[in-house]
């Protein structure tokens, strides 16, 4: 579970921490159109959960639904959408409350770095947070099955990550290829 919560770090570093992320800086020279691959939040799931979960646990609602490794290509049934950073930070990954809310992959990756201890421990400070701590404090129990913390916040950081990577490998590819420079040493700076 500790790996889990350390990505939360590096994904923030690259997608949105400071006002330059790690992947923004590595793209000033190479300007690759970078797009993040992934499927859309397939609200029909949401809507036949909680099989079971919430009974096992005496929980009255299940709380938020991620979507998990089901958000990597090929791995649901719903479309796959091409992003960009912008709007990949915006893409619904989970849902909660009975009206199904939608929440970002931004939100889950703050949940998991800034609540749950990825970078720091801390207490929630809206209705997504509380929802999510609410999961954690009723799934993370240990004896309930590894699905069950598979399926949470910090869970969720597999498929997301796994996006990310995905669309960032030509940069990566670009970078490694490209001459050893004063520009490339000092990060992308002159």
């Amino acid at each position: 579970m500790y790996e889990k919560l350390l990505i939360s770090a590096l994904l923030g570093k690259l997608l949105f921490d400071t006002s330059q992320p790690l992947s923004i800086r590595a793209n000033v020279r190479m300007r690759l159109a970078i797009r993040y691959s992934a499927h859309e939040f397939d609200f029909d799931y949401a809507a036949r959960m909680p099989f079971g979960f919430a009974d096992m646990v005496g929980a009255q609602d299940l709380g938020p639904v991620v979507q998990g490794g089901l958000i990597i290509p090929g791995q649901d049934r719903t479309p796959v959408v091409d992003l960009t950073l912008k709007n990949w930070l915006r893409h619904t990954a989970a849902v909660h409350g009975k009206d199904n809310r939608p929440i970002s992959v931004h939100q889950i990756i703050n949940f998991v770095a800034h609540i749950e201890g990825g970078v720091h421990a801390g207490l929630p400070k809206d209705e997504v947070e509380e929802a999510f701590n609410e999961f954690n404090r009723l799934y993370y129990e240990p004896n309930l099955p590894r699905a069950f913390h598979e399926a949470g916040p910090a869970g969720a950081l597999v498929g997301i990550g796994t996006v990310t990577l995905a669309a960032l490998r030509p940069l990566y590819e670009a970078v490694v290829a490209a001459p050893v420079t004063p520009w490339r040493m000092n990060s992308g700076t002159e």
